[in-house]
């Protein structure tokens, strides 16, 4: 189980300095950018892919190809996350039976012609937050966690278990999130993202730095991977920081240099056990 941290010109600063270490870049499907982080560490690209919006139709495959090959990419992801606003009449807050089914076909659809090109053994799959503003517009349907594990079970593709995401989605669901967790299909994790959250408008958000209650939730996380409890995934991604305007502005040297040695002793000790 390796530590992974976003790319972002500080972190890069840090590692440069000696200030920070860890084991591989995560990083966005951006030629120029995975070239910057592959000069100084391993790295695996992280694509935009989302299951449920037909953009599976529009993948620029020779890309995507070439840099899996560069990386080692061993995996790739597809977001859970359709778009209501794609469907006839579904707001975010559905709790309609076909709608259900509707937004399961859909995903389930595009999951399916990605896995076809690349392998179904290739593929992961990551629960998405609440998010009802554009160009998100998630509905209720896709948080659920027997649509996710319905969606896995029936297209054979691995999990990607984002915990903040989870935490989101529970809370909006109104259940605790070792509940909701607990009923994620958990024997298909194959990597793992963390982040803190933070209170926002439309309830919160992810890709902040980790407060108490996320320490917990991870601890309690990389606990049921060590004991067995869960598949153990072979990355675990700190995603705070980046580059680009939604997360440049949230990628303070401060935050990378206090939570990565944390992470990193955390990660290594539960794959040691």
């Amino acid at each position: 189980m390796k530590l992974a941290v976003n790319y972002s010109v500080e972190a890069q600063r840090l590692v440069d300095r000696g200030e920070i270490d860890f084991d591989l870049y995560k990083c966005p499907d951006w030629p120029d950018l995975v070239t910057a982080a592959r000069a100084q560490r391993p790295c695996y690209v992280h694509w935009p892919l989302r299951a449920g919006t037909r953009e599976a139709a529009e993948v620029d495959w020779e890309s995507l190809f070439g840099l899996r090959a560069l990386t080692g990419t061993p995996f790739v992801n597809i977001h859970l996350s359709p778009r209501a606003t794609d469907f006839e009449g579904m707001s975010v807050d559905t709790e309609d039976a076909e709608h259900r089914t509707t937004v399961l076909k859909a995903m389930v659809r595009d999951v399916e012609t990605v896995a076809d090109r690349v392998g179904s053994e290739n593929v992961i799959l990551e629960n998405a937050p609440w998010d009802p503003t554009p160009p998100w517009h998630i509905p209720r349907p896709a948080l659920l966690p027997e649509v996710i594990c319905e969606v896995v079970a029936r297209t054979g593709c691995g999990f990607l278990l984002d915990l903040a995401h989870a935490a989101i989605a529970a809370l909006r669901l109104g259940v605790e999130p070792k509940d909701y967790l607990r009923a994620l299909p958990l024997d298909r994790i194959q990597e793992m993202h963390v982040t803190g959250l933070a209170p926002h408008w439309k309830g919160w958000t992810d890709h902040r730095p980790l407060r108490e209650e996320d320490w917990t939730l991870l601890h309690w996380a990389l606990d049921r991977t060590r004991l067995g409890d869960w598949a153990e995934p072979r990355v675990v991604a700190f995603e705070y920081g980046g580059v680009g305007p939604a997360y440049a502005q949230h990628s303070a040297e401060t935050v990378l240099t206090d939570q990565v040695p944390w992470l990193l002793e955390c990660v290594h000790a539960a794959a040691a056990n």
